[in-house]
């Protein structure tokens, strides 16, 4: 809850009304809330088609953990994310920074 609440903030998100509870085992609880407002998802093969205002992050594209961007506008959240077919801009952490970040972000 602490890392989802940091993203939240981080994004300039609200947790909505929660609408599914349920145990996974061993695994914990399973938690899905509303969020209002749309998520659009971009890619990107230079750098320089992003907005300025976007912030940085890591985040998925292709299965991997990269370097994103987000901007909030209005009600719509922008992601943007490395296009895996140009070198220049999709750049995967290494396995040990993979690593770390799971293990730091509480994905183990």
């Amino acid at each position: 809850m602490e890392k989802l609440k940091e993203f939240m903030d981080f994004a300039g998100l609200v947790l909505g009304e929660l609408t599914e509870e349920r145990p996974m085992g061993k695994c914990g609880m399973f938690r899905s809330w509303r969020l209002d407002g749309a998520i659009e998802n971009h890619g990107f093969s230079d750098v320089s088609s992003i907005p300025e205002n976007a912030k940085p992050f890591t985040g998925l594209s292709n299965g991997r953990l990269v370097t994103c961007y987000l901007l909030k506008d209005g009600d719509i959240l922008k992601i943007y994310r490395p296009n895996p077919n140009y070198e220049k801009v999709y750049k995967p952490l290494s396995i040990s920074e993979h690593r770390a970040f799971c293990r730091e972000n509480g994905y183990v």
